[in-house]
């Protein structure tokens, strides 16, 4: 990465090294005069890459860098994300155009993907009524925490396409639970699939996740 540029660097067939001479040196210069000639209806081209090869942790560092303003839209080939920037500040994000899913949690999700393809186009700016105030240094540190420790819990859940249900009658006293277990437990109730109960529950998937297990353990709620 130079700036906003990515330069990759290809081997010639063979590995072997060209011969410069001055009947090369003066046809690469004249190749690169007639692109020089081309670049001004280039330079309005949007950033795009892979994020195989850019992972969208090391590229949101290097926008907020650069203070760079625009959308960032993620596409893993499921879903589409959407990064909002005003120089450099993340001050939104959604996953799917839904709204409804806090903005920290949208990002936090979009740092677990490890495959697509991105492209920043021109700003947009949006008005919403939840503005992300965290630094963008903090959000990726916070967000690689949460998704190391929901990694190694997401082994103790069902598939997320999972449906979940209560058990009648219950194993225990709904007072023994906590408040997080209790609004989870909730959750079950109204929605009845992990996907919904993670997107539904006000704080991050990883205390969502949490609060599950327990619940499972103590048979509260259970995988039809």
């Amino acid at each position: 990465l130079v700036g906003t540029s990515i330069i990759k660097v290809v081997a010639p067939e063979g590995g072997a090294a060209a011969v410069v001479t001055a009947d090369t040196e003066r046809a690469a210069r004249e190749q690169l005069e007639k692109q020089g000639a081309g670049r001004q209806q280039t330079m309005g081209r949007p950033m795009s890459g892979a994020i195989e090869e850019i992972p969208l942790p090391d590229l949101l560092q290097l926008l907020s860098t650069s203070r760079k303003s625009g959308v960032l839209q993620v596409n893993n080939g499921t879903s589409v994300g959407k990064i909002y920037l005003r120089k450099g500040q993340l001050y939104f994000a959604a996953i799917n155009d839904d709204f409804t899913v806090n903005p920290q949690k949208a990002i936090y999700r979009m740092l677990t993907w490890l495959t697509g393809t991105f492209e920043l186009e021109p700003s947009v700016e949006l008005q919403v009524l939840e503005e992300i105030q965290e630094s963008t240094e903090g959000l990726l540190m916070e967000g690689m925490r949460q998704l190391d420790e929901f990694r190694n819990l997401q082994r103790q859940l069902p598939p997320m396409g999972s449906p979940l249900a209560v058990p009648t009658p219950l194993a225990g006293k709904l007072r023994d639970l906590s408040h997080g277990e209790l609004d989870t437990f909730q959750l079950v109730l109204d929605h009845g699939s992990l996907q919904k109960v993670l997107d539904s529950y006000p704080g991050t998937d990883l205390d969502a996740a949490q609060n599950l297990i327990n619940l499972m353990k103590r048979e509260f709620v259970v995988v039809p």
